[in-house]
């Protein structure tokens, strides 16, 4: 996932408030955002969004808080001694857990502007924003200052980071880390693009796992592939066993997402050609499958055949080098 990066100034966003038009030189994503912005009417000079409707949380919503919250409590306490917010929005851009509130100044600005649980940081509500801004663009945000709609929000600048639901592509939530203009350097996006990313795993691992094990019958047996599907072919698998085909619809769910998968059994049992399973049926089937037996590979010479070496890196060494399992 790519970031986007904006770099505007006063006269930019007070032509475009006075005059109404888009300045050529602006970003087109902020652009876009602006535009909406004005077309939501949302208040150019807005200091605090509305708050959002009370609606029960959905299965979904309560796994991602239960899966971001030690995440948050961790960079929480890193957060005493800044003068930074770290928040996490809902699938709809409502903040639901948030910390950083035990810097005093930090806890006046998030009550004087609702940024705390359950304020609305929609671009509907709340206009050009970072958590507004990464669900509307699907990819990590930092805004600073002026780039924000509402005069209101420019003294600060965030950096967001979108969550998706790897089965569906729907956005989850998003991450998001606020604090004062010219306080956050760039490198932030990188630890909230970082954080979310490990928040989004757990997540779609939970789901995987979820899906694979409950039914509204408390039963699993729905989840069972009832035939095997891959008694033939290239890369055949054989096995008939309930145990078995409740494995391999688990391994069919998690080919469509980007978690890591480990597969365990003893020699013989044909973990390989599992793997090789997986891979043929994700999305990328089109690149090499490399198989390493690391147990072959002697402890010191682990690093040059994973990610290769030049000639006469040592004794022995290939004359031509060696490109590594990874290339």
């Amino acid at each position: 996932m790519d970031f986007a990066n904006f770099n505007t100034n006063w006269a930019l966003r007070d032509i475009f408030e006075q005059e109404g038009v888009l300045p050529a030189k602006l970003h087109p994503a902020l652009a876009g955002s602006w535009a909406r912005s004005r077309d939501y009417g949302v208040n150019p000079y807005l200091e605090s969004v509305p708050s959002a409707p009370a609606l029960p949380r959905d299965d979904r919503e309560e796994i991602l808080l239960e899966v971001a919250r030690p995440y948050f409590k961790y960079f929480g306490k890193l957060l005493v001694v800044s003068d930074c917010a770290l928040a996490l929005s809902n699938s709809r851009g409502v903040i639901i857990y948030l910390e950083g509130q035990a810097n005093q100044t930090i806890k006046r600005l998030t009550e004087k502007h609702n940024f705390l649980v359950g304020g609305n940081w929609h671009e509907k509500a709340a206009g050009t924003n970072a958590i507004g801004m990464a669900m509307e663009e699907r990819t990590n945000i930092f805004l600073q200052g002026v780039e924000h709609y509402s005069y209101g929000f420019h003294p600060y600048s965030c950096a967001a980071s979108p969550m998706f639901d790897h089965s569906s592509g729907e956005i989850i939530g998003v991450v998001d880390a606020s604090t004062f203009n010219g306080y956050m350097h760039l490198h932030s996006m990188g630890w909230v693009a970082a954080m979310a990313r490990l928040i989004e795993a757990d997540f779609n691992k939970r789901i995987v796992d979820m899906r694979a094990c409950q039914t509204p019958t408390g039963k699993t047996s729905r989840y069972y592939f009832h035939a095997n599907p891959l008694q033939k072919g290239q890369f055949s698998v054989l096995g008939t066993s309930p145990e078995f085909l409740f494995a391999l619809n688990a391994a069919r769910r998690v080919t469509g997402t980007e978690l890591n998968v480990l597969l365990t059994g003893e020699t013989g049992t044909g973990k390989e050609v599992f793997a090789r399973v997986i891979h043929n049926n994700s999305h990328r089937s089109g690149g090499p499958f490399v198989a390493v037996n690391c147990a072959a590979i002697p402890g010191e010479l682990v690093y040059s055949e994973l990610f290769g070496y030049t000639e006469g890196a040592f004794t022995g060494a290939s004359r031509r080098g060696h490109p590594g399992r990874f290339e």
